[in-house]
């Protein structure tokens, strides 16, 4: 009918992706996803050809997938994780983010807003990391935009140390983000 507005292809393929991936058809669901001109994909887009790369055994693909989501969106600590397990090293991961760890938001870091709040916030509980209460007032006054390397870089290194079973490393980076967000709920 003509009082219909027109679908957008990119969106209609990427529906057709999902109904694929729902079904467990991977391989439909690639070639479906991958017929999405590069102009036109979305994060969400980027996110699910990224992890069905990962799924069907695309490493290469899946870690050029994710690069771009994390250089798209500082804040996608799912990428930032995957990346980590598909074994880019923390400097690697780091030299994508934003140089001051922060990319130009006003939104504080750990507030609900950004994924941390659902992604991230059981990656960066650390066991033993409880200090005395005057430390926990200083950091409390300390907001946590003035760290600066910027949290995300201590996310990246965190992750990056703990794929490389650098743990020693990767349990000061994690207790860094620990004592950035204080009320992190565990």
């Amino acid at each position: 009918s003509s009082s219909s507005r027109p679908v957008d292809e990119a969106s209609l393929k990427f529906k057709i992706g999902r109904c694929h991936l729902a079904l467990r058809e991977y391989r439909a669901a690639l070639a479906e996803l991958e017929t999405i001109p590069a102009r036109a994909r979305t994060l969400p887009v980027t996110m699910t050809l990224a992890k069905t790369y990962r799924r069907t055994g695309y490493e290469r693909a899946a870690v050029a997938c994710y690069k771009e989501v994390v250089r798209d969106c500082p804040f996608a600590v799912d990428a930032i994780a995957a990346l980590a397990e598909l074994g880019c090293s923390g400097e690697e991961i780091r030299a994508l983010l934003p140089a001051d760890g922060n990319d130009g938001n006003d939104d504080a870091p750990g507030t609900s807003s950004t994924p941390l709040a659902h992604g991230g916030a059981d990656a960066m509980s650390v066991d033993g990391a409880a200090a005395t209460d005057g430390h926990r007032e200083a950091r409390r006054e300390e907001p946590p935009g003035s760290d600066p390397h910027g949290w995300l870089h201590h996310l990246a290194e965190a992750l990056g140390a703990a794929r490389s079973h650098a743990s020693v490393v990767a349990a000061a980076r994690f207790r860094r983000l620990d004592e950035i967000f204080p009320d992190n709920p565990r």
